[in-house]
């Protein structure tokens, strides 16, 4: 998803988080390795505006 803005509405927010899904768990036992989330899984989540989630919309 281009740019990092902000999901319009709940289920917007819910289809970004199912498209993540594949990529996701191919990183699944990198990430239990390393005990931490692959920088390829932070960048998707930011791109898709998912931790913009809890930003005030005003």
């Amino acid at each position: 998803m281009p740019g990092s803005s902000a999901p319009r509405s709940d289920t917007d927010l819910v289809a970004r988080v199912r498209d993540l899904q594949p990529l996701v768990r191919a990183h699944a036992l990198r990430t239990e390795q390393r005990r931490r989330v692959t920088d390829e899984v932070a960048e998707a989540l930011t791109g898709a505006g998912i931790y913009r989630m809890n930003v005030p919309r005003h």
